[in-house]
This record gives structure tokens, C-alpha cells and sequence, in this order.
């Protein structure tokens, strides 16, 4: 969906700025989603076959269902996140330990 705004934008010009930060919005979650589902995918691989070797046959379902949603809220969430900071509405407090001036 996201690939199609930028043929959108090659072939009739301009779009408006809300539709290409969407887009930008888009393309970021599901980068970020295949990059996290990837990680946890080796994870519980390294898991089943290193830690849980003798534990009882597990439901494969509820765990896809249990990565998959978690996978889902955390690239929505950091995504969002980064969005608002780019916007400039800092969500917040900014502490600078490292910059304070000492007074003599």
C-alpha cells in the first residue's frame, strides 16, 4: 500500500505532505515490523531447541498469536513515537546530566 503512494507521487506530482508522511509512517511500522519478528522468531527457535528441550509439546498458535500481537504494538508504538518527536511535539522530559554548568 505504502509503494503505491510513491508511484502515486512519480506520476501525478505533489502529494499532499499528510499523505507522504502516512507513507513514511507506513513504511517505517512494517521495516520495523519484519525486523522484530524476525528477532523473535530466532529467539523462541534458540529457545525450543537450547532451554526447552524437555518440556511437554506447547501450542505453536498461541505462541504466533503472542508474538505476533506483541510485534504489532511495539512497532506501532515506537514508530508513533518517533513520529511525534520528528513533529517536534517532544513527549517528555528532556534531562541533560552530562551539560549542566557549574556555578563557582
Amino acid at each position: 500500500m505504502f509503494y503505491g503512494i510513491s508511484v502515486l507521487r512519480v506520476c501525478y506530482g505533489p502529494l499532499p505532505i499528510f499523505l507522504c508522511k502516512f507513507a513514511a509512517f507506513l513504511s517505517g511500522f512494517a521495516i520495523l515490523f519484519g525486523a522484530i519478528t524476525v528477532a523473535m522468531y530466532t529467539f523462541t527457535r534458540f529457545m525450543f531447541v537450547c532451554i526447552w528441550k524437555r518440556m511437554r509439546q506447547m501450542d505453536d498458535d498461541l505462541i504466533v498469536r503472542i508474538a505476533t500481537i506483541q510485534a504489532i504494538v511495539v512497532s506501532l508504538l515506537f514508530t508513533a513515537a518517533t513520529w511525534l518527536k520528528v513533529q517536534g511535539h517532544g513527549v517528555g522530559l528532556q534531562v541533560s546530566f552530562f551539560c549542566q554548568s557549574e556555578s563557582a
